[in-house]
């Protein structure tokens, strides 16, 4: 795990040797290269046995490239034949990614399987190339103007940068305040955007190009014998997927909740590597509803792993509402803070690498996907069936399901978007949200293809979640791996043919595969504990003056996207328990207002320090970046 900027000045100014990035648990502190426009500063933090070998940043055997890198590579034997280098820990990922260029240029991306973001600047063509992987799990952030480009691995690092201006994007706060997400290049920082995943960028002489070197839409159907096969493939691809995440410099740890998938992780992480030392983190909330301590014990046993617990519903670690944000970029979520106190526990154990279960409920269950599946195929009568067996599990109303999976799939586009039911905008919203991207025309045949396509191309997880865990991950010097979001799982569900798509159904796939593996107390439980009863309790209770206080002192309502009095009494009437259903809306104000709070208290510290330092060095000390 590494943090960079990358700076070159498009007009040929000096770029200057200050650096502009920051690492917790750092020692040697940051390697900076810098010639004439160009400056790279790199901070490496290593977790694989071969990053201990890395130079900060990388510059190839001949000197004309320099890579600044936050990449894990999972395919470096297959690299190594193809490049005829052979593999030992002294071949870091950095070099495989520099020979990488040396040979194909800048078609190497796609031959990377991994985790990566990186930042490479061609000395002989005058030109930085940035890539970044294609599920999205490490992130690149730039700013381009005619007289400036910057990257980096988080948005914060470039603020700290004098020629980039600090402002938040109105209509991208406008849908965080609704729980949505805009389009996967923008961010809630007018004019700094993120490189998609699965695309490349090139900045030159010739000006900025962005490009998508990667398409999930071209994953070809597989075929299968029978259901055993695919089940077994999974398997092995999920095998593969944990055993490849636990190279690490000491032992690896993993995040226990209890629930299927990060149970799944910590049982397979144990069956491939018996004699690793292996730690199993989890939060516990004795005094609530959603503590899973029983199911995390039942793991635990399985497993033979110890288990840290910290108590998330504890005084410690809660996101105080009215303290100063102490990790830049780390979402203002509670169900992001309510981490704090045990990944400290993680570092201060000597955990560099911890696995999360994240990703299973986003790539494998398709909701009712698979029934429209079956109506594709025609097996109406086991659709209907279906219908019937699972409104009754859920408490749901037969007609409306049965609708929302037989019927309204298959009417036209129009139709089908006026079918949805919206969810009316909230009285306290002052302007409309600005609309999503909406995805155009249908990629694959299946239905359960389909979404999950679309939720690898936008939504919660790739725009908000795996982004914030990245930063979450950066604070407390800790690299996550989610095992589900390795390239070939992703593929197998993408490819999984029609006939087959109950396996995502449910999470069947994982839970056939892990037979024997898992206490079937776990890998046959389908209800799922959420934190609504925690996020409740800080809400309506521990933090109800300070979020008053914040709505009565809003920066959103200055910048007129909120009516503070309307939104105070539909806040009133939440604590009152009048508007549950208002959980989610107080939730997105809270975060929304946190964050612009603290990008105000950002932007104040950096003009006054910029004063300080002209009255100190002149104003040229305030231009040079």
């Amino acid at each position: 795990m590494s943090r960079f900027i990358a700076i070159t000045n498009l007009d040929g100014a000096p770029a200057g040797r200050r650096s502009t990035v920051r690492a917790v648990g750092d020692p040697a502190g940051p390697g900076v290269w810098s010639e004439g426009p160009g400056r790279i500063t790199h901070h490496l933090l290593p977790s694989t046995p071969e990053a201990q070998f890395e130079s900060s940043p990388a510059i190839s055997r001949d000197g004309a490239l320099v890579l600044a890198a936050d990449v894990r590579l999972d395919n470096r034997e297959e690299l190594g034949r193809d490049l005829g280098c052979r593999i030992t820990t002294l071949v870091t990922d950095a070099d495989l990614v520099l020979l990488a260029y040396e040979r194909w240029g800048e078609e190497c991306a796609q031959r990377f399987l991994g985790d990566f973001a990186f930042a490479l600047y061609d000395r002989r063509r005058k030109r930085l190339f940035c890539g970044r992987d294609q599920a999205g799990v490490r992130q690149l952030y730039y700013f381009h103007s005619e007289r400036l480009f910057a990257c980096a691995s988080s948005a914060e690092a470039l603020l700290d940068h004098p020629g980039i201006p600090a402002g938040p994007d109105a209509g991208a706060l406008a849908l965080s305040l609704v729980d949505r997400f805009p389009a996967p290049e923008r961010t809630l920082y007018a004019g700094i955007r993120r490189l998609p995943p699965g695309h490349c960028l090139t900045v030159g002489r010739d000006g900025l190009r962005v490009r998508r070197y990667h398409d999930w839409a071209s994953v070809q159907p597989a075929r299968y014998a029978d259901r055993a096969e695919a089940t077994e493939r999974f398997r092995e691809l999920f095998e593969d997927a944990v055993r490849r995440r636990l190279r690490s410099t000491g032992p690896a740890g993993a995040t226990l909740s209890g629930g299927l998938d990060s149970a799944a992780i910590v049982c397979m992480a144990r069956a491939v590597e018996p004699a690793r030392e292996l730690r199993a983190y989890s939060l516990v909330f004795p005094t609530l509803p959603c503590d899973e301590g029983r199911y995390i014990d039942d793991a635990a046993r399985a497993a033979n792993v110890g288990v840290e617990r910290f108590a998330a519903d504890s005084n410690a670690g809660f996101l105080n509402l009215g303290e100063p944000l102490d990790y830049p970029g780390v979402p203002p979520d509670l169900t992001f803070s309510m981490t704090f106190g045990l990944l400290e526990r993680a570092r201060e154990q000597g955990t560099r690498v911890l696995l999360w279960g994240f990703g299973g409920d986003e790539l494998l269950t398709s909701g009712t996907a698979y029934i429209t599946d079956l109506v594709r195929r025609r097996e109406y009568r086991i659709a209907l069936q279906t219908v019937r067996e699972r409104a009754h599990y859920y408490s749901e109303s037969p007609l409306r399901l049965g609708f929302n999976a037989c019927v309204r799939p298959f009417l036209p586009s129009a139709l089908r978007h006026v079918s949805v039911a919206r969810t009316p905008r909230p009285l306290w919203l002052r302007a409309a949200a600005p609309p999503t991207p909406r995805h155009r025309g249908r990629v694959f045949a299946g239905e359960t293809q389909e979404r999950l396509y679309r939720g690898l191309c936008s939504g919660r997880s790739i725009d908000y979640t795996l982004p914030g865990t990245d930063a979450l991950g950066a604070a407390f010097s800790l690299d996550f791996r989610h095992p589900f979001f390795d390239r070939r799982l992703i593929e197998y569900g993408l490819s999984l043919p029609m006939e087959h798509s109950a396996l995502l159904a449910s999470k069947l796939a994982l839970r056939d595969s892990m037979v024997g593996l898992l206490p079937e107390s776990i890998r046959t439980r389908f209800d799922k504990t959420g934190f609504d009863a925690f996020i409740k309790r800080e809400l309506q209770g521990r933090q109800t003056g300070i979020i008053a206080s914040s709505i009565r002192n809003s920066e959103l309502a200055q910048m007129g996207l909120v009516e503070p009095a309307a939104l105070f009494r539909c806040f009133e009437d939440y604590c009152a328990g009048q508007a549950d259903g208002s959980t989610n809306g107080i939730a997105a104000f809270v975060r929304t207002e946190l964050w612009l709070r603290a990008l105000q208290r950002r932007t104040r510290g950096h003009h006054d320090e910029s004063c300080k330092r002209a009255e100190t060095h002149g104003q040229e000390a305030v231009l040079c970046p």
